[in-house]
């Protein structure tokens, strides 16, 4: 193996420097998603592509490289979430009999909890037109999100609608390029069954009134995936529009009848008015499903994440005001209680302090008693021992000598 390159101080620095100026506040705040099947389970490889699928529809502001491991659990990805800016957690979980998908709202929840009726990949839904539709890029800016059918007089229906409006980023109506809006999702609330149908559509536009020739410069133009007709033979641009034949606003450039009057909009925008100029300035929108497709039926609705007081339940009869009241008392009651339990707690944790702070104080004042006393033992000793030293000078002159009796005196010699 070959020796490994270290990054400088430089570059560690310019590519913080690069980052900070890359920041976008209002992507920071707009909803990021994680996208999972349910750890530690096989799903199958129907569902694991499902869950791929899902990670485009939400591109990009989703986790689309995050992998599961057998050994990772949901309370890891929880837990994490809000260091990585995730707000809301997918969890595709499948049993024997059928497969359920559980949407988490980060940090206090609610959770809703859905039962997938019926699904179709997005291969499947491709497989299936005439003409499938293929862009590289069609995930790179978000889908916008579409509602319809939606009861707000029912809780559960108002709540879904509100959850779900809620996973997707805002939408700036005076600063929105059209050129952006390639995506559209639409929610389909059935008041009926309960049941929600998920679709997603390509937008694809041609202009109104311009011949065949000159609409497929235009999508050519508009789209990444159609390149331009070949002109290398032709002597000038006016031979292949020689053929061109400016149409009715009733009748395409097919030859067929054009879309209802509801499929055609005027574009105000100056920006794509120098693309198409002034022959084109009523567009005709086209939406192709692109997939994935998911019925899902609305279950259960809990307050918190992933747990809590249960909202709503499809397969338990309403419950009475007054059990509703009970519950609401309940944990209102046990609120009260872990309130008193933490104010408990802190009034013993500064008891404590307050012990250990008196204890420190008198253990200090010992030290510096035991330290006072112990200057005046060696002072006394010091002048103990200068005192002993002049007595023994004094002695020493006089001509004392030491002798078994004690100390006896001896004359000085001549």
């Amino acid at each position: 193996m070959g020796k490994q390159s270290r990054v400088g101080k430089k570059t560690r620095e310019n590519k913080r420097k690069q980052k900070e100026l890359d920041f976008d506040p209002w992507l920071d705040k707009q909803p990021h998603s994680l996208i999972i099947h349910n750890p530690g389970k096989s799903v199958g490889k129907n569902t694991q592509h499902l869950v791929n699928n899902f990670r485009q529809v939400m591109e990009p502001f989703t986790a689309s490289g995050v992998k599961v491991q057998k050994t990772n659990r949901l309370k890891d990805f929880i837990s994490i979430a809000a260091t990585i800016n995730v707000s809301h957690i997918f969890v595709f979980n499948k049993t024997e009999d059928k497969l359920n998908l559980r949407i988490m709202k980060l940090p206090r929840g609610p959770t809703l909890w859905f039962n997938v009726s019926s699904y179709s990949l997005e291969k499947d839904i491709q497989s299936s037109l005439a003409r499938p539709h293929a862009d590289q890029h069609l995930s790179k800016d978000a889908a916008m999100c579409l509602m319809s059918g939606f009861n707000d007089e029912k809780k559960q229906s108002k709540l879904a609608k509100t959850f779900i409006k809620n996973m997707f980023p805002t939408t700036n109506i005076p600063t929105l390029n059209l050129d952006n809006v390639r995506r559209v999702v639409i929610w389909e609330w059935n008041d009926e069954t309960e049941e929600i149908d998920f679709r997603q559509f390509v937008i694809s536009k041609t202009p109104v009134g311009v011949g065949k020739k000159v609409k497929k410069l235009f999508e050519a133009s508009n789209a990444a995936n159609k390149a331009l007709p070949k002109l290398g033979s032709l002597e000038e641009v006016a031979d292949f529009l020689e053929d061109n034949m400016v149409v009715t606003s009733g009748v395409d450039s097919d030859g067929g009848k054009s879309e209802a009057d509801e499929a055609k909009v005027e574009i105000k925008q100056e920006a794509d008015k120098k693309k198409i100029g002034n022959a084109a300035e009523v567009w005709k929108i086209r939406l192709t499903e692109y997939g994935p497709r998911m019925t899902l039926k609305l279950t259960k609705i809990q307050e918190g994440v992933n747990d809590g007081e249960v909202l709503y339940h499809a397969y338990q009869d309403e419950r009475e005001e007054s059990e509703v009241q009970k519950l609401g008392t309940a944990k209102r009651t046990v609120e009260v209680e872990k309130k008193k339990r933490k104010a408990n707690q802190m009034e013993n944790i500064e008891k404590k302090r307050a012990k250990k702070e008196a204890v420190r104080e008198k253990a200090i004042e010992v030290q510096m008693k035991r330290e006072d006393e112990n200057k005046k033992d060696k002072k006394d000793t010091k002048s103990q021992d200068k005192a002993d030293k002049k007595r023994e000078s004094r002695e020493n002159e006089k001509g004392y000598i030491p002798g078994r009796g004690g100390k006896k005196y001896q004359g000085k010699k001549d």
